[in-house]
């Protein structure tokens, strides 16, 4: 960066000069992204009732992708509306299917379930005013340093998200979310996924910087359920078109993958959908879509190694 000659005394320079300058390079130093240290996850399924199983599975999907590729337990909060597993209706007892694939099995662990998953404790979660005893699990304990994972699924219309049928999260209330964590320093970067019908009014309502934001439908068409295959005798559509091809895709990624957002995007219009998925950023879009994936569904690590004499701190990022 290169800076002129900023002695107060030369005519061209006046200190209202000097003071813009330094404003300009303190924002520009404010907005460039902190080291990658840490990646976390909130997956939410927003729906009950049994006819909407599928969202469920939608949100089961993501969750054994971010645990496949490394993303701890410890380091994902999922919350879902309603236990589809142990409806009585459900043919296949204790557990949940996309398509032909059980998602639901003993090694998830489920935060938030049933009426505690609401729009309210979802803006705590993110914003970190959960209640001051609330277990570890809970509790969202991202920073600076830390990319932040978002996938929200359910019904939603144009500029709100509906939460178990009561009540809704509005588009500018997730915004406003966005933007309180941004100014609490609770993220470096947010890839948010949205599954719902009107999902592009959700994105198109971020303002928060750093934010890349993926919609299954444009703000004013539905999303849809994928009609084929899976097992037919569960009485319902299994999964989204949304989320199943993502999840397609996202099955072909390893730790030491070099897909971007941009591959993950070209791979889901690639196939033929009722919506239209669509992708925006609050940062360049050319840099989004460069973007990896493994940035926020992989995980970092830090090591140290000693030798003899000296020793070192590695952070390795997958």
């Amino acid at each position: 960066f290169f800076l002129p000659n900023l002695n107060p005394s030369t005519p061209s320079m006046s200190w209202l000069g000097l003071l813009l300058v330094v404003a300009l390079i303190a924002r520009s130093y404010q907005q460039q992204p902190h080291a990658h240290t840490s990646n976390w996850a909130v997956i939410v399924s927003t729906s009950m009732f049994w006819h909407n199983y599928r969202h469920t599975s939608n949100a089961l999907v993501f969750y054994h992708t971010a645990k496949r590729l490394g993303v701890p337990d410890s380091n994902i909060i999922l919350m879902l509306a309603d236990d589809h597993a142990c409806n009585a209706r459900n043919p296949y007892a204790g557990t949940v299917y996309a398509l032909k694939s059980s998602v639901y099995d003993q090694s998830i662990e489920i935060d938030y379930k049933g009426p505690d998953v609401t729009a309210e404790a979802f803006v705590r979660l993110l914003t970190g005013r959960v209640a001051p005893h609330a277990p570890a699990n809970m509790v969202l304990d991202s920073d600076r340093s830390s990319n932040v994972l978002l996938f929200l699924t359910g019904h939603g219309g144009e500029g709100f998200l509906k939460f178990r049928d009561t009540h809704v999260l509005t588009s500018q209330e997730l915004n406003d979310a966005l933007l309180q964590m941004d100014r609490m320093g609770r993220y470096r970067q947010v890839l948010a996924l949205f599954d719902t019908c009107h999902a592009e009014s959700l994105s198109l309502a971020i303002q928060a910087p750093n934010v890349i934001s993926i919609a299954s439908s444009r703000a004013f068409e539905d999303s849809s359920a994928l009609q084929t295959g899976g097992m037919s005798n569960v009485g319902q559509t299994l999964i989204d078109e949304f989320s199943h091809f993502a999840h397609q895709f996202l099955n072909q990624v390893t730790i030491q993958s070099k897909a971007t957002i941009k591959d993950m995007m070209t791979f889901i219009l690639r196939n033929k959908m009722f919506s239209k998925p669509n992708l925006h950023s609050t940062t360049p879009l050319q840099q989004a879509e460069r973007t990896l994936v493994t940035d926020f569904f992989g995980t970092t690590m830090e090591f140290q190694v000693t030798q003899a004499h000296s020793s070192a701190l590695y952070n390795v990022t997958f």
